[in-house]
């Protein structure tokens, strides 16, 4: 996966589905969130099953290079 993006708009982006990780879970992947990148649109999910509550949010104008997905650490995301 490679793209070009705002920062600011990836930076709101995150936050805005950050609100869906949970504070504390004993599975580890649940802690990230999902980015999907396709065609122009960056694609960012994140799920709580505990609270049943889950944000997906789609960044468009994005600059796609090359399309894919991959699971990031919200902690070193939002800090961008």
């Amino acid at each position: 996966m490679k793209l070009t993006c705002q920062r600011d708009s990836l930076q709101m982006a995150c936050q805005l589905v950050s609100a869906a990780v949970p504070a504390n879970t004993t599975i580890p992947a649940l802690k990230n969130i999902k980015a999907t990148a396709h065609d122009d649109a960056l694609m960012l999910v994140a799920y709580d099953p505990t609270q049943g509550v889950g944000i997906r949010y789609e960044l468009r104008g994005v600059n796609v290079q090359r399309a894919g997905s991959c699971i990031l650490p919200k902690d070193q995301l939002i800090q961008i």
